[in-house]
């Protein structure tokens, strides 16, 4: 029996989070949940049961900003796993999106974003790389935003942490690539259709969550000889 690897996605909810645990758990993956709120993440801990049968997914509580809340995650993530090792990170966490201008932006607002973006993305990516090198063999994913290449009025809270996210990003890929560690950020420009409500705009204008899913599977997919740094999203409705 062959034993199933490990991908572990931070900052799960409807939408990009469950899409990309669906993915893998489908492929055969144990997917570790993780959220600021297990409660929550429950509901999706079950359907992955009864779509894919005992997959040994399961979800996990953790505040990505908080360094002793990520150390104390990821041992409860090695306890469950055993001996195995984490083979996919996937960091999808990010601040409530607000539009605001500078001139009324809470300093605490700004902070968190960073953090949430960025902050989370360094000490999460911390916890994997030792035992990827070690193997020099791995992949990391971060979730970007068409705010990580241009700011805009009212957007500065978002656009500055998701810029912050796109350069750690680069940074780590060209410390991770002769290491044998694949990291990529995938910018994601336009609507994700989270509820499935297509009042407000036709559904051939937003993007469906288990295509990206699909996206990030095939980043983890790819040869060594041919990989992807950053890729963009979008409908094909959507101008750019």
């Amino acid at each position: 029996m062959s034993i199933k690897k490990v991908c572990c996605v931070i900052g799960v909810g409807k939408g990009i989070g469950f899409g990309v645990v669906e993915k893998f758990a489908k492929e055969g993956f144990s997917v570790a949940l993780v959220s600021r709120n297990k409660e929550k993440l429950e509901p999706f801990v079950q359907n992955i049961q009864k779509k894919y049968g005992d997959t040994g997914s399961f979800a996990v509580e953790m505040d990505a900003t908080n360094a002793e809340s990520v150390e104390k995650g990821f041992k409860e993530i090695r306890s469950k796993i055993g001996g195995r090792s984490i083979d996919v990170l996937v960091y999808n966490a990010s601040a409530p999106f607000k539009v605001v201008s500078v001139e009324k932006t809470d300093v605490n607002d700004f902070q968190n974003a960073w953090k949430a973006s960025c902050l989370g993305a360094f000490l999460t990516s911390q916890q994997v790389l030792s035992e990827m090198y070690e193997k020099q063999n791995g992949t990391i994913i971060f979730t970007g935003a068409t705010a990580s290449l241009r700011g805009g009025a009212s957007f500065g809270l978002f656009a500055s942490s998701k810029f912050a996210l796109r350069g750690f990003a680069q940074s780590l890929a060209r410390e991770s690539y002769p290491k044998g560690v694949h990291v990529s950020h995938v910018i994601i420009d336009g609507y994700v259709d989270i509820n499935r409500d297509y009042s407000s705009r036709p559904k051939e204008m937003w993007i469906d969550p288990d295509a990206i899913a699909s996206t990030y599977f095939s980043l983890y997919s790819q040869d060594k000889s041919a990989w992807t740094h950053e890729i963009d999203i979008r409908p094909h409705t959507e101008k750019w």
